[in-house]
């Protein structure tokens, strides 16, 4: 009865004017409450040294909350339809302030994570009634402006509530921001209930609440469209400013001190970006969606474009915020507007969507390392014994970690410790020890098999390895299944057919983007080709590619619209995820779980899109979008950690990996208005992506933080005493190609180690160096078989000498001796002599040539050799002397020969390479 009197008066607090004080009100509240959301970002070390926690573990404390809010919204608009919205903003309020007091008193990290879950529900609860009480204050035509005054108080925690609570926390404990805000949610719980008259209920309209109308309503497809454009654009400006710290200090080099100061221009833009949203997006919601979402994509571009040059990124930021807040009030507006009958579970599921951009972004960013089984897998599959391999063979268990952020500085002078992040260093150490306190009393020693794992929202998903072929054959099984179901429901086999036999084409060319652009900027840089395209500002690259990619990709969905629905489309392409679980479930059974999940979620949301929406109705198309949810979660993490670790050279692989995550989003293209501004969109994005290359190009420069890579070496063959320079660059080299003064020349029988490949070259003065020495030699032979016993000595100096090894079939390891690196290759002429076996220190080698297109056909490389020397064993079958030519490699070039010193703003090239090292050749014959 009460809810009914109270329905009798609704909007009895509307206005015409300036909007009410209880929009302001709502939006202070959420400004408390919000803060709590952000300010765990800033206080994850302190957590983690105060709970004894890793700060992974730490991390998982904003994935708690974000997942609470994602889920909570719609749940508590259910729960408390009947309820005066009143009572329901101080009840969430309540809610709220007691679990996060409850986390601040308890020292459980258990505890602490309940409360954190807690807190996202109430908070998702506040949300979706405030949005709603807000647009009950005010006339129709305002409801845009006041959605947007209510999100405010969400962009000004962001910008302001967390750092200040962070900073608060400072100085009294991690605890002190949060009491603050516990004192906030309080005032603002009592400021509601004084402020605000006990109001209709939660529905907002003059119809008694109706949990059919609103589950009804709920189902109309123009909402779901909008929630994914919420999902969207609110994830691509947020994934920006989570990073935007990093970004400015890393790659702008802007320094700390002013970062707080341009992180404040972004949330001065959001608050431009509301105010221009909340005035025009009740009158052009369409226009102001456009326009903002238009926006996010130039400054992201631009950002990408521009990041080295602070005068371009700062105001850009700021832009960043205008593009990414304007959109907010046209997206509420427009909600409101479609569920104006039934607005409380609308609202409420508009702001899991909202939340589900903004807080799964910063939970997947203070979620910890990412890890894969995928990895692992490759890795032993790799011709190399650098990883893990050699021990687990042994029954030895380890854990591999890596830090990935670039691969310029691999293995090069500048490669050092001050290069790293602090924080992502304590990161690793915490996971370590925690690994190490975890798996200390475990025995390791038993081989399992080979479970499926994977990061996933801050968390590990694993199941067992027997489950993979499973799954991979429920996903094609689930493919017919939807052929069969969708055939009276305008799902046409034929159509998705065609699509599946097409779609090779783009997955080929996005392949033919990544090695085509490599080999035109091979030859345009070819520094670039020193360092396998390891370039220190490879992004912009990739993002010209991506721009390429996503030309080829529309080509495409334009060419098989002519026969195909979207619908048919995005089955076409589900197809292929789950013929390549299959094959990944033979072949790569680690990695299936990239194909399967997609294609086993996929036709499901087709099913329900076919079961849900009419057959002609425009929404369909972008409804089937959600089917790259799974693939968006579990491929765009890989694509993101093969970039920074592959060079440009083999760009083709993460290409491919994104057409397939590309194709399932290319339904929306039907949001456009027409063929033409489909037409005019892909020649300007194919324009920006030429460009990005062009530019990228010519700007791409030098300096002594991002040295230049080059390359020379020096070969002494001490049996002729001829020394030659050698470099794998041109004589475009500064200081270096005046030294390059012959042609480009194989070293396959000359300098074995050096073969494979035409190198440049020029006449060296002879260096009077230390030359490989053999002590002990002794031949034997019996029955034809000769066995040649020698202990080979490496140079005095072979202690400083770097280490190769050769990855085809010997084991390679890098070893260090006295702070330093050394290898040495033996090579046998098996022209007349059949290698049988040999033993080097007791190891057992396999005979037969190995090399069988150089005359040096057979041979091993021993790193680290020990002063004394190695002992090697060789059993042969042949006529005549056996001939063995030893090459020691030493770092650094030898003095007194005229080479070049380095400037600043050089380095030589990264590991492998012939850059800055010294090989000294000699040949014996047993």
């Amino acid at each position: 009865m009460r809810a009914a009197a109270e329905q009798a008066a609704p909007r009895a607090q509307v206005t015409r004017g300036r909007l009410p004080f209880g929009v302001h009100l709502l939006a202070f509240c959420l400004f408390a409450m919000g803060s709590a959301e952000f300010l765990v970002a800033g206080v994850l070390p302190a957590i983690a040294d105060d709970l004894h926690i890793t700060l992974s573990s730490a991390g998982a404390l904003i994935s708690a909350f974000a997942i609470g809010v994602v889920m909570g919204g719609p749940p508590s608009a259910i729960l408390t339809l009947h309820w005066p919205r009143r009572t329901t903003l101080i009840a969430t309020q309540a809610i709220f302030a007691v679990s996060v007091a409850a986390g601040l008193l308890t020292d459980s990290y258990t505890v602490l994570i309940v409360t954190r879950f807690l807190c996202g529900l109430a908070y998702a609860g506040f949300f979706a009634v405030s949005t709603v009480t807000a647009i009950s204050l005010v006339t129709p035509d305002r409801t845009a402006r006041a959605s947007g005054v209510v999100v405010s108080g969400l962009s000004l925690a962001m910008t302001a509530g967390g750092p200040a609570g962070a900073l608060i926390s400072h100085f009294t404990g991690w605890r002190g921001g949060f009491w603050v805000v516990v004192v906030l949610t309080v005032l603002g719980a009592l400021s509601v209930l004084f402020a605000l008259s006990a109001t209709s209920t939660s529905t907002g309209t003059s119809a008694e609440p109706s949990m059919r109308r609103e589950l009804s309503t709920i189902g109309r497809p123009q909402l779901w469209v909008i929630y994914a454009i919420t999902i969207l654009s609110t994830a691509a400006y947020m994934v920006s400013f989570n990073y935007l710290a990093a970004f400015l200090t890393d790659v702008t080099g802007i320094p700390e001190v002013w970062v707080p100061a341009i992180l404040a221009l972004f949330g001065v833009g959001a608050f431009i970006g509301l105010s221009i949203g909340g005035r025009i997006a009740d009158r052009q919601a369409s226009r102001d969606l456009m326009t903002g979402t238009a926006g996010i994509l130039v400054c992201s571009v631009l950002l990408a474009l521009l990041a080295p040059y602070a005068p371009a990124v700062v105001p850009l930021v700021l832009l960043l915020g205008v593009a990414g807040f304007v959109v907010n009030p046209a997206i509420f507006g427009r909600v409101f507007t479609v569920a104006r009958d039934a607005p409380t579970l609308a609202g409420a599921t508009t702001t899991s969507a909202f939340q589900l951009g903004t807080g799964l972004t910063p939970a997947l960013r203070a979620s910890g390392a990412l890890t894969t089984s995928l990895s692992s897998a490759v890795y032993e599959r790799l011709p190399n014994e650098t990883d893990l391999t050699i021990f687990d063979e042994a029954g030895t268990r380890g854990l591999n970690f890596a830090f990935m952020d670039g691969s310029a500085h691999y293995h090069t002078e500048h490669d050092s410790i001050s290069r790293l992040d602090r924080a992502s260093v304590q990161d690793m150490g915490d996971a370590a020890l925690a690994a190490a306190r975890r798996l200390g009393g475990a025995d390791l020693s038993q081989n399992g098999t080979d479970t499926p794992y994977f990061s996933l929202f801050g968390t590990i998903v694993s199941y067992p390895a027997w489950l993979t072929p499973s799954l991979a054959v429920m996903a094609v099984l689930g493919m017919f299944l939807l052929l069969w179901f969708g055939r009276r429901r305008g799902l046409s086999p034929g159509g998705a057919g065609r699509a599946a036999a097409t779609f090779p084409l783009t997955l080929i060319g996005a392949a033919a983007i990544g090695l085509a652009g490599w080999w035109v900027l091979s030859r345009v840089r070819p520094d670039f080709a020193l360092t396998e395209g390891s370039v220190h500002h490879g992004g912009r690259y990739l993002l010209g590619g991506a721009l390429l990619l996503l030309v080829l990709l529309v080509a495409w969905y334009r060419w098989a619209r002519r026969k195909a629905s979207p619908l048919d489309i995005a089955v076409g392409v589900l197809g292929w995820f789950a013929l390549l679980a299959v094959v990944c479930a033979v072949v790569l059974p680690e990695g299936a779980y990239l194909f399967t999940w997609p294609a086993l979620i996929g036709p499901a949301v087709v099913a329900m899109t076919l079961r849900f929406t009419a057959g002609q109705s425009p929404w369909r198309a972008v409804a089937v979008t959600a089917t790259a949810v799974p693939a968006v979660a579990l491929l765009l993490p890989v694509v993101l950690l093969l970039l920074p670790a592959l060079g440009l050279s083999s760009t083709a692989a993460p290409l491919v990996l994104a057409a397939l995550l590309g194709a399932l989003l290319l339904s929306l293209l039907e949001l456009l208005p027409s063929r033409r501004t489909v037409t005019a969109g892909m020649l300007a994005v194919a324009v920006a992506g030429v460009g990005t290359l062009v530019v990228g190009t010519a700007l791409d420069g030098y300096d002594a933080d991002e040295p230049r890579p080059v390359s020379l070496g020096y070969a002494l063959e001490s049996d002729t005493g001829k020394a030659t320079w050698v470099s794998l660059g041109d004589t475009s080299q500064p200081d270096i190609g005046e030294l390059l003064t012959g042609e480009p020349a194989r070293y396959d029988d000359r300098i074995p180690p050096l073969g494979g490949t035409a190198l440049a070259n020029g006449v060296a003065k002879a260096a009077p160096l230390d030359a490989p020495r053999i002590h002990n030699a002794s031949t034997t032979e019996a029955k034809g078989v000769r066995t040649v016993r020698v202990r080979i000595k490496a140079p005095a100096n072979a202690h400083s000498i770097d280490v190769h090894a050769d990855t085809g079939a010997h084991q390679i390891l890098d070893a260090t001796v006295e702070g330093t690196k050394l290898t040495i290759d033996v090579h046998a002429d098996t022209g007349a002599h059949q290698i049988l076996d040999a033993t080097v220190e007791g190891t057992k080698l396999t005979g037969g040539p190995k090399h069988s297109e150089s005359t040096w056909g057979w041979s091993f490389t021993y790193a680290a050799p020990p002063t004394e020397g190695i002992d090697v064993v060789i059993r042969t079958r042949g006529k005549g002397p056996l001939p063995l030519r030893v090459v020691s490699t030493a770092v650094g070039l030898p003095d007194g020969v005229g080479a070049p010193a380095l400037t600043a703003d050089r380095s030589w090239a990264t590991w492998p390479s012939v850059a800055g090292q010294t090989f000294v050749v000699r040949t014996f014959r047993f």
